[in-house]
């Protein structure tokens, strides 16, 4: 291998390289608070999510205003929500960016953004959506309105838009306002907070959920990185050993009323077990754009008729088809929604999830092994029962490996 001889390693540069916080937030008592108040109707009052919030951010408007005047000005009583006591900071001028829900129209994220002027009126807020800008200009648009307001603090809200070639290193606080999303897409968002500055920037990064229990946005990531990690040394690791590992070089907080407290590297692994984060991820990371079309609509609705009479392949490696091309089908037929492409993933997730009742059932940790054994003894009714779906389902996405061998063996160590 040929050295560099006329280059050196600039030192100066990876200093620059922002450190990380991640914030938990937990929406709850400001939820109840609003509803208390009246603040707040129809079913946003029953089941609160930030879905429902964009899709009618008016009747919600007093809930919005009482969370931002929360997290930017410490008011409202909800000190878990005040971002200068969990983070001990109170910088004069303070550059944030918001992300909502991807589906959020245009239309709604102006009102939104409305809202959040009127209550926030020392911010400058920035809407970056098809109304205002474009993507290939929606950084220059942010940069010339910070050079227009030099003192002025700056709140960014954007939904599809800037998630990436949007580089703006005074940002310091990512706000993630929206309920689910797909793992790229957070890790992309995230990233808006982790251009360099200077030496001294903390990207901090606010997880704002309706119920932190079920809140994976900061496990995506966590999981994610320690998936890749145990591919690279399959023999000496393990998911709960990468884990750890990571927790310890990335600061995760919860947010409480008597400020931020450090999340404990065993009680993290342990209720990121429990809540199922794992598997959710493994989920979200599986190859379905490589499943053949015969398949789709049986993964997508547990319906045995579609695998019936077809010869089953294992798919290829390397190539790979988008499931919502219906090659050689006919032209009424439909490309496969968003929604569709979610069943599929909520299936194989919940394949995933009990997967530990093969193995325990048949004593061995060969995934294709034992479901051959199950098989051979004529269970196949049992398997059915407990996953909601055929047993030839559940068969095929091992035997193609669009569910992983090397993933059970993370999950259910023997």
């Amino acid at each position: 291998m040929r050295q560099l001889k006329n280059f050196q390693l600039d030192t100066n540069r990876d200093k620059l390289y922002p450190n990380v916080a991640c914030y938990q937030m937990d929406l709850g008592n400001a939820v109840q608070q609003a509803i208390d108040a009246g603040l707040v109707e129809g079913e946003m009052k029953e089941l609160p999510s930030w879905a429902k919030f964009v899709a009618h951010p008016v009747k919600a408007k007093g809930f919005f205003t009482n969370i931002l005047q929360s997290i930017f000005q410490g008011k409202g009583n909800l000190d878990e929500l005040n971002v200068e006591l969990q983070t001990e900071e109170c910088p004069d001028r303070r550059v944030a960016m918001m992300f909502m829900p991807d589906n959020t129209r245009k239309d709604k994220l102006s009102i939104i953004a409305n809202i959040a002027q009127q209550a926030l009126p020392n911010f400058e807020v920035i809407e970056l959506s098809g109304n205002t800008t474009t993507q290939k200009k929606a950084q220059k648009k942010v940069k010339e309105i910070m050079e227009l307001n030099p003192n002025k603090s700056i709140l960014i809200l954007a939904a599809k838009m800037a998630q990436r070639s949007f580089s703006i290193g005074q940002i310091d606080e990512l706000y993630l306002a929206y309920d689910r999303g797909e793992n790229g897409a957070t890790i992309q968002k995230m990233s808006r907070a982790l251009t360099p500055d200077n030496e001294n920037k903390v990207g901090r990064i606010f997880s704002l959920s309706f119920d932190a229990n079920r809140d994976d946005k900061f496990d995506a990531l966590l999981v994610q990185t320690a998936l890749n990690q145990v591919k690279r040394n399959p023999n000496t690791t393990d998911i709960r050993a990468e884990l750890a590992r990571i927790l310890r070089t990335v600061d995760i907080f919860n947010c409480t009323e008597d400020g931020a407290i450090p999340v404990v590297v065993d009680t993290f692994v342990e209720q990121a077990l429990s809540r199922k984060s794992i598997s959710r991820v493994m989920g979200k990371i599986a190859d379905i754009d490589s499943l053949p079309d015969n398949v789709v609509n049986a993964l997508a609705n547990g319906d045995i008729n579609y695998l019936k009479n077809e010869r089953i392949e294992a798919t290829q490696s390397g190539k790979t088809k988008d499931i919502t091309k219906k090659k050689g089908g006919s032209k009424n037929e439909k490309p496969v929604t968003d929604r569709t492409r979610e069943q599929i993933r909520q299936m194989i997730t919940t394949i995933i999830e009990n997967s530990d009742i093969i193995i325990q059932g048949t004593g061995t940790q060969n995934i294709r092994e034992a479901l051959q054994m199950i098989q051979d003894w004529g269970e196949t009714e049992i398997i059915e029962s407990e996953f909601g779906v055929s047993f030839d389902i559940v068969k095929y996405v091992f035997d193609v490996q669009i569910i992983k061998q090397e993933w059970v063996n993370l999950l259910y160590k023997v």
